[in-house]
């Protein structure tokens, strides 16, 4: 298949598959009598990284893991400058909780653990299984403190499917086709890399979470005109923990990875500069901190390239 075309089915596949999973998913929970804090604290943080969940699985498992982390790292790059940019530039963002500060500064500095771990140019599985219980730690602390919500907020009537039989074909029906963008997608950034002589993991962290993010960043540009709930910042600060642990660390445990120190410390200081500039505060206006989060992202994209 042509690399283009699979991308182009990706992205699709991903853009569906990622809406269809999320509603069936918070459905379920609903269901399942699960608190609207504790399933944003739980099943909300997979759904909403189950694209980027599965490419880096597909990669990982063709022997391909320097790509799964790129896709990881350069997830939380475009989310936070791209995707919360657009956002903040276009309408008001959602309020900071005191939690979001919390976890802001724990995203700050969560990929230095893999940088810390790439030094010596390989990131081993026993490394990797510390990064995911990094995560872990962070996940059932999190639900805790989630379950102390005195009054939490219900989830969005339009997100959640209410009925149990069609959250179950929701969610089934999503998986199989995030299934089937991972692949698609992989394949096209395979063959991109090989044919222009590119590296899997600068593709991996420019291009490939651009495939997997049509999603927010539609739903960021769409709000201007519907005047909705806007792109949660607490959620996407949330994914970030997630990638730098979980998915890098899930990355390194399936296929042990050789990664090109230099271009990582740039990535991960990218993403450390990003998530600060989202601390929550008038330090900076949000516009002008819109412009200044897409300023660093193509700063990124530009040297990568």
């Amino acid at each position: 298949m042509n690399d283009y075309v699979a991308l182009s089915l990706g992205m699709l596949c991903a853009g569906a598959g990622g809406e269809l999973l999320l509603r069936g998913s918070l459905g379920l929970a609903r269901w399942l009598g699960l608190s609207p804090a504790i399933t944003r604290a739980t099943v909300a943080v997979f759904a909403t990284a189950a694209a980027e969940m599965l490419v880096v699985i597909q990669a990982a498992r063709i022997g391909r893991p320097d790509l799964a982390i790129g896709a990881a790292l350069g997830t939380s790059i475009v989310n936070l400058g791209l995707v919360l940019a657009v956002a903040w530039l276009t309408a008001e963002p959602a309020q900071h909780s005191d939690a979001s500060r919390r976890h802001i500064a724990l995203a700050t500095v969560a990929p230095l653990g893999l940088l810390t771990f790439a030094r010596n140019g390989m990131v081993s599985r026993f490394e990797g299984s510390i990064l995911c219980a990094l995560f872990a730690a962070w996940l059932v602390m999190n639900t805790l403190a989630a379950r102390n919500v005195p009054n939490p907020e219900r989830l969005e009537e339009p997100v959640a499917e209410r009925r149990g039989w069609l959250a179950i074909s929701f969610s089934f029906v999503g998986l199989l086709l995030l299934i089937t963008a991972g692949r698609l997608i992989v394949h096209g950034i395979e063959g991109l890399a090989l044919h222009f002589q590119l590296s899997f993991f600068v593709l991996g962290a420019t291009l490939t979470p651009l495939c997997t993010t049509v999603p927010e960043l539609t739903h960021a540009i769409a709000t201007q005109y519907r005047g909705g709930e806007n792109v949660s910042t607490s959620a996407l600060v949330d994914n970030s923990l997630l990638n730098a642990w979980f998915l890098a660390g899930l990355a390194a445990i399936i296929a042990p990875s050789r990664l090109p120190f230099q271009t990582l410390s740039i990535a991960v200081v990218a993403a450390m500069a990003l998530t600060l500039l989202v601390w929550p505060g008038d330090w900076i206006p949000r516009r002008l901190r819109g412009v200044v989060l897409l300023a660093v992202y193509g700063a990124f994209v530009f040297y990568m390239l």
